[in-house]
């Protein structure tokens, strides 16, 4: 019993700290304010902070305010020709009850590397909703199409909670 207890205790403190705020800063030069939440327990992403289902599907989220624009960035680390997300590409969200949040990548990338990212810009009314509905899947468009994810159901309430975190940060 002791040891199930404890099990279970480990079990709940990983889960409660599993959004991390790993910058929260004022730019030197631009004097903005920087405020970034990860879906994960450290600053660094690891292997255990997946969010999707799937052996070779390795996708990371965070949540990034620059210059005062909100973002939901994806890092997808994968070996083959879809793993190319293009500037002004698309991404969309389907949360419970089948409600989709469409959101457009800002960012260039450089698609020579395994892991690629997507800064895609959301708003607050957006965000919003991910705090009250669980992220059930996504679709990311590539350059060669797009690939369907499905978030996995232990990182479900960890990503309602890193939204949550991520507001409160960006109104103080």
């Amino acid at each position: 019993m002791k040891k199930t207890l404890i099990l279970l205790l480990l079990l709940t403190s990983y889960n409660s700290k599993s959004q991390t705020k790993t910058v929260d800063e004022i730019d030197k030069f631009t004097k903005e304010r920087i405020i970034q939440v990860n879906v994960s327990n450290s600053k660094n992403w690891r292997q255990n902070d997946n969010i999707s289902e799937g052996i070779f599907n390795n996708i990371f989220l965070n949540f990034k305010m620059v210059d005062g624009s909100f973002y939901l960035q994806f890092g997808v680390q994968c070996n083959d020709v879809l793993s190319c997300i293009n500037e002004n590409s698309k991404t969309i969200l389907l949360l419970d009850g089948n409600e989709t949040i469409e959101l457009t990548n800002k960012s260039n990338n450089d698609c020579s590397y395994t892991l690629v990212s997507g800064r895609y810009g959301i708003t607050l009314a957006d965000l919003k909703k991910l705090t009250e509905k669980n992220l059930q899947e996504f679709r990311i468009y590539y350059s060669e199409g797009y690939r369907d994810y499905k978030v996995t159901s232990n990182r479900k309430d960890i990503i309602k909670k890193a939204a949550e975190l991520f507001i409160t940060s960006t109104q103080k």
